[in-house]
């Protein structure tokens, strides 16, 4: 799905987990990536020089480096998400009473790792 949008994995998560609104220190990235710093340099490397992201320094530290969501990568956030939530045409395609079961076995195995909401 990344792919459509010229976007590696690791980039299309960085860009869905980086909140327009609010920008984010590079450190809360790679612990939201489960990466380490330095891998994190080069994602945000790349959404920048793509114009997706900027780097902004930080009011409170000027060693931190704060991650903002440009207006374009705002836009090829929302639809690299809206694509993320359209369901396969297979899934589609199933009957109400296999979708609702498919759903009742994924809460049961999210909720025996203990992901369930």
């Amino acid at each position: 799905m990344c792919a459509e949008f010229d976007l590696t994995p690791a980039q299309g998560q960085a860009l869905k987990v980086l909140d327009p609104a609010r920008p984010m220190p590079m450190s809360t990235l790679a612990e939201a990536l489960l990466c380490d710093a330095s891998n994190v340099t080069g994602i945000v490397d790349k959404l920048e020089s793509r114009g997706l992201i900027a780097r902004q320094g930080s009011d409170q530290d000027r060693r931190v480096k704060q991650l903002a969501v440009t207006d374009r990568g705002r836009r090829i956030r929302e639809k690299l998400i809206a694509a993320i939530m359209t369901p396969p045409a297979a899934v589609v395609a199933l009957p109400g009473d296999v979708k609702i079961r498919v759903a009742q076995l994924l809460r049961a195995l999210l909720s025996d790792r203990g992901m369930s909401r």
